[in-house]
């Protein structure tokens, strides 16, 4: 499998199809499915990274490979492409043994969560049926 470019400017932060597709999904207008399960999948992906925190201090390279590919696969699942192309970076850096690198490969990918969820949040914002009130946004 070829490397991520290191810019990842050139991947999308959000797949839109992904996001069509969980729409699909929802009870009907007014509905708060992808604003309860983005808000799920944030709380998950900020305790996620919380481990790999602690774990790269301990340098359990193998236990963050697991966390990072976990979240790899979620991340890919809920659309959120970067995100999901920088915890392979992790895994990879992980399964590599170059644990130096990956508290700031971490952090790196803590700010692209946050990147994402305000993607996100202004993303279901605009899709919101028109005369509907603000509601409870993604967290």
């Amino acid at each position: 499998m070829k490397s991520a470019p290191r810019d990842q400017a050139c991947i999308p932060l959000i797949d839109l199809d992904v996001i069509a597709d969980l729409r699909k999904l929802e009870d009907g207008p007014g509905s708060a499915y992808l604003v309860d399960l983005y808000g799920a999948f944030a709380a998950d992906a900020h305790s996620t990274l919380d481990r790999m925190r602690t774990l790269a201090w301990g340098g359990d390279a193998q236990k963050i490979a697991r966390e990072a590919h976990r979240l790899k696969g979620s991340s890919g699942s809920m659309g959120a492409t970067r995100l999901s192309t920088g915890c392979r970076q992790i895994e990879e850096g992980a399964r590599g043994g170059s644990l130096e690198k990956l508290p700031v490969e971490i952090e790196r990918t803590a700010r692209l969560l946050e990147s994402t969820m305000e993607a996100v949040r202004c993303l279901l914002g605009l899709l919101r049926p028109t005369g509907e009130g603000p509601g409870e946004s993604a967290r």
